[in-house]
């Protein structure tokens, strides 16, 4: 019984798990990480050239789960296909050689990696600096200091260094040799020499270019050509044509040769044939330019010198002949617009109107009316207005309107030869110009180009300045100088003379022995003050147009205008026959006829057959009918006189106008 007992023990022990065996016992196995061969297109590679990278890589005891590259070292490249087994890189732009290091890392489905990497060599793409230099001058007398600047361009290096040497020349002295910058005096010289100097640039990477430039020393003395612009200022209008020239000497040679270039305004086609002229013509044009040309003469020693010519470019602007005839018969006025823009032309058209109505109504001129003919030019500005030079105002007009000229702030001056120049080419017949300046300021000039702006009292002002301009009228106000300097001035309404029968207008007075002096005094006499001086200086009126506006001219004045209307017009528009040799044949009638520019009520028409006067056609003063010929040959003669009253003397015969025809009978 005991013998069962101890054996039932050692069972139940042995199933308990007192004990154990390691053929019941499993060990857990470790995950081997992946293996990777990781290798390059190509060891090296310059910019632009693809490089791929391959991947060889396998898992023993599993299987690969992500490949991931990314780029460790050198300038930044673009990676694609960064999850694939191959990569493919572009080599980048560097200026010197560089390592650019790709790695690979690799994981495999239990989480396992490795990383691989590859170094590439890029090679440097480094271009060497682009070098040029500018001297101030290219041929130097000696004593002259000259100074020589380096234009470097590298575009792939920012650092460089400078070196400057001389090649070949005279003896000279070289400082600042490692600046951008060189200066030197150029050496005394017996005779012209060339100094030849070079420039070596090089940048951080080693790279260098060199550039040279001659510089041709001339002895002390040497002067530079003189030059001198001979058609500076030329003013043209579209399709127009002119030459541009120079007059070049050179005191110690000869001028070798010239050389034009536009350096400013709408482009010109010209042909630089490098002699002292130069063709041109004006383009087609809207609005008024200045073109700039410049001229370099140079001679045998190297030397140069330049000059500036200006041309002045205008389109062919529209002109309406308001009143009057268009075929230069009789006094032509032409009227321009400054300063107003194209949109601001209507504003310029009822000025000219109102300036007309205002002409035609004066008592003094509307007795010579007929002969007058009115012509607009709408001469568009750029700009609105006119320059006030004094207070630092300035607009782009076509005829350059100031006021403040002549220091005088209401005197209103242009640029005549602008002005003349247009009105030649648009309206050949002219004999008087006045300019309406788009201002509401004030002001008006006489002379051989009238103005008068829009200010309030602007016909009136357009009035008084062709006084001056056309009947070559002085002021008659005074500004209370004081002149010592006392001379009989030329214009017919002012005096120095105090004796009245030295007087100009001595036939205008009433009676010689009582003239009248005092201010508020009527009728004609000697008034003091005018032509600007207080004293020492008399008008034949106490007032007239010429001393304020809204006044009549005045009988002297009067007189002066229409002996100008005559001489710039004459007194017939045309005659019949046209021809001044004429046969008369026998038993017919020959007529003559001629068209007076004045009406009936200011002409006296005298006719005369072989010096004999004749009586006109009944009802026709301007015909004259021969119904036989007198003789077999004969000579008619037509007088025209001025018969209005406004002249009484003519000393020059201007207002008298005779024409004749010999005639042969047949």
């Amino acid at each position: 019984m005991r013998l069962y007992i101890i054996v039932f023990i050692l069972l139940t022990l042995t199933a308990c798990g007192g004990g154990g065996s390691d053929e019941n016992t499993t060990t857990p196995i470790a995950n081997k990480s992946p293996t990777l061969l990781l290798t390059s297109s190509a060891g090296t590679a310059g910019q632009g050239e693809s490089i791929t990278f391959t991947a060889q890589a396998t898992d023993s005891d599993g299987t690969i789960a992500s490949y991931q590259w990314q780029q460790i070292s050198g300038t930044i490249v673009k990676l694609t296909d960064d999850a694939s087994t191959n990569l493919t890189i572009i080599a980048p732009q560097v200026s010197v050689e560089e390592s650019l290091t790709i790695a690979l890392t690799v994981k495999d489905n239990d989480g396992a990696s490795i990383q691989k990497s590859v170094a590439i060599q890029i090679i440097g793409n480094n271009a060497a600096p682009d070098v040029s230099i500018e001297s101030s001058h290219l041929n130097a007398p000696s004593g002259k200091n000259v100074i020589l600047t380096a234009n470097v361009t590298d575009e792939d290096v920012a650092s460089v260094t400078y070196l400057w040497q001389k090649i070949k020349g005279p003896e000279l002295t070289l400082s600042d040799i490692s600046l951008p910058e060189m200066s030197f005096v150029a050496p005394n010289v017996m005779s012209t020499s060339e100094l030849v100097l070079s420039l070596q640039v090089t940048d951080s990477a080693g790279q260098s270019n060199t550039a040279q430039i001659s510089v041709t020393i001339l002895p002390e003395n040497s002067t530079p050509p003189a030059i001198y612009p001979i058609s500076d200022g030329v003013n043209l209008m579209t399709s127009d044509q002119t030459y541009l020239s120079v007059s070049a000497t050179d005191g110690d040679g000869e001028v070798v040769s010239y050389q034009w270039r536009q350096i400013a305004g709408v482009d010109l086609a010209f042909e630089d044939k490098g002699v002292a002229t130069l063709s041109i013509t004006a383009p087609e044009l809207d609005i008024h330019q200045q073109v700039k040309f410049e001229i370099t003469a140079t001679d045998n020693d190297g030397l140069s010198s330049t000059a500036t010519l200006s041309v002045n470019l205008f389109p062919r602007y529209q002109m309406t002949t308001v009143q009057g005839r268009t075929d230069g018969k009789g006094v032509d006025l032409v009227i321009l617009a400054e300063g107003f823009s194209q949109d601001e032309l209507p504003l310029f058209e009822q000025a000219v109107n109102d300036f007309i109505q205002a002409f035609s109504q004066e008592e003094t001129i509307t007795k010579h009316l007929p002969a007058w003919n009115f012509h607009r030019i709408d001469s568009i500005s750029q700009q609105s207005g006119a320059d006030f030079p004094e207070d630092n105002v300035y607009v782009d007009t076509v005829f350059d309107s100031y006021f403040q000229c002549r220091n005088t702030a209401r005197l209103l001056c242009v640029d005549d030869a602008k002005v003349l120049a247009v009105t030649a080419k648009i309206a050949p017949q002219f004999d008087q110009v006045i300019v309406v300046v788009n201002s509401s300021t004030y002001g008006g000039a006489g002379g051989q180009v009238a103005t008068f702006s829009l200010a309030q009292s602007a016909t009136d002002i357009a009035i008084h300045e062709l006084g001056h301009s056309f009947a070559g009228l002085a002021d008659e106000y005074t500004y209370g100088a004081t002149d010592d300097s006392i001379y009989e001035p030329n214009e017919p309404n002012v005096t120095t003379k105090t004796d009245p029968n030295e007087v100009k207008w001595k036939h205008w007075f009433d009676d010689i022995n009582d003239i009248p002096t005092q201010a508020g005094e009527t009728g004609v006499g000697l008034f003091e003050g005018a032509r600007y001086h207080a004293k020492n200086y008399y008008r034949p009126l106490n007032t007239s147009i010429m001393k304020e506006l809204a006044q009549p001219f005045g009988v002297v004045n009067a007189e002066a205008w229409a002996l100008n209307v005559y001489a710039t017009a004459g007194s017939i528009f045309s005659v019949e026959p046209a021809n001044e040799f004429v046969n008369h044949v026998s038993g017919t009638s020959l007529s003559f006829l001629i068209d007076p520019i004045q009406g009936q009520a200011i002409n006296k028409i005298t006719w005369r057959v072989n010096d004999i006067e004749q009586e006109s056609d009944v009802g026709f003063p301007e015909k004259l009918t021969i119904s036989s010929a007198p003789s077999a040959s004969y000579k008619v003669t037509v007088e025209i006189t001025d018969n209005s009253g406004v002249i009484k003397q003519d000393s020059q015969q201007r207002a008298t106008t005779s024409y004749s025809w010999s005639v042969t009978a047949q």
